[in-house]
């Protein structure tokens, strides 16, 4: 079974040349943030109170804001 964490470096990578995305994660006791960003400039920030709920809400803004390509 594949975890969030996972599913958010399957939607991320393919992006991630195409698009020049980079990311962040920084995490604090309760609080972790994912910046993800596009030439240097910030385009995501999803923070959450746990690490499966930030990449989750990154995952699901990268997917919106960088849709899949069909063949």
């Amino acid at each position: 079974m594949k975890t969030m964490i996972d599913l958010f470096y399957e939607t991320f990578s393919p992006r991630q040349k195409r698009h020049h995305l980079s990311m962040a994660l920084k995490e604090k006791p309760g609080e972790h943030t994912i910046r993800i960003l596009q030439n240097g400039r910030e385009i995501i920030r999803a923070t959450g109170d746990e690490r499966e709920q930030a990449f989750q809400m990154a995952t699901r803004d990268l997917a919106k804001r960088f849709p899949a390509k069909g063949r």
